[in-house]
């Protein structure tokens, strides 16, 4: 979880929730579309709220809700947040959320704070529009870009919630040149969190088909395939180098001064935050923030 509310001193309970099922969308790089299909199905309100009292009354303090998209449909996310706020559930909670299903939408951010949301995971994946495309990257009928993506999580931030990123570096046509020269962009998104994932060819995703296809050769050890790892053979860069560029990049956002501005930014609207912060950096053996 990372930031999280409580702070990870706090040892707080997590449980997962559900509000609704796959994802209208069709990234290459996900598996989702060839497992579910992309027929988005829905809980009602009522039995989300239900089930989150339940989850207090057994300890939890925070709560996962695992939708592919939680923001996918507007008027579905809107009501569920009415229904949180009107029944008086205290949850703190983050999701996972689109770019593009946000644009146009932006007092949903607010709506969500209001119901107890204090985090949003975001699939930035990329700073480069052409890589973009490439994946197919689209949000409620919108390709995402990097303009796109630098305002709505702007709105986001102001609404007070915290950002996390998941970034995806090591596709088969970058080169170490162009991953870092790329990732120079990653400071300028409104991120708190950010998470760099090595490319993985998932069965069932349709750049593991196309690349399998090519004659690309795949780590057999599946442990290995948990976007940490480079388990494909990639043209131009091997293992040892891509978990440098990884880890590299993930320490520089760091240590970046947007970073620590982000940060405290949040903290001055939501001081609940602070501890959280500075929790997770000890965590990742960063500097802690200061007033």
């Amino acid at each position: 979880n990372g930031i999280g509310i409580p702070p990870l001193s706090k040892d707080p309970s997590y449980a997962i929730m559900e509000y609704s099922r796959s994802c209208e969308s069709n990234c290459n790089f996900c598996d989702s579309t060839g497992f579910w299909g992309n027929l988005v199905t829905y809980k009602t309100p009522e039995r989300f709220v239900e089930e989150g009292f339940k989850l207090k009354e057994q300890g939890v303090d925070i709560v996962y809700v695992m939708d592919l998209n939680f923001t996918s449909n507007y008027n579905k996310a809107m009501d569920l947040c009415n229904e949180i706020v009107k029944s008086g559930l205290d949850l703190n909670w983050y999701a996972m959320s689109n770019v593009g299903s946000v644009l146009g939408n932006e007092d949903l951010l607010y709506a969500m704070k209001d119901a107890g949301c204090y985090k949003i995971a975001w699939g930035v994946e990329s700073t480069c529009d052409e890589n973009l495309q490439k994946m197919n990257k689209t949000g409620g009928g919108v390709k995402q870009n990097f303009e796109d993506t630098v305002y709505v999580l702007g709105h986001s931030l102001h609404a007070g919630i915290i950002n996390q990123g998941y970034y995806i570096m090591g596709f088969p046509d970058e080169t170490k040149e162009s991953i870092i020269k790329d990732a120079q962009k990653i400071k300028d998104i409104p991120l708190h969190q950010l998470n760099i994932g090595i490319f993985t060819p998932i069965p069932l995703s349709a750049q593991f088909n196309q690349l399998k296809k090519e004659g690309f050769e795949f780590e057999e050890d599946l442990s290995m395939h948990d976007r940490n790892a480079l388990i494909y053979s990639h043209p131009s860069i091997d293992r040892k180098e891509m978990k440098e560029i990884q880890m590299k990049l993930h320490s520089d956002f760091y240590k970046s001064p947007e970073f620590r501005l982000n940060a405290m930014e949040s903290i001055r609207i939501d001081s609940r935050f602070e501890d959280s912060f500075n929790d997770y950096l000890n965590l990742i053996n960063q500097e802690v923030l200061t007033k």
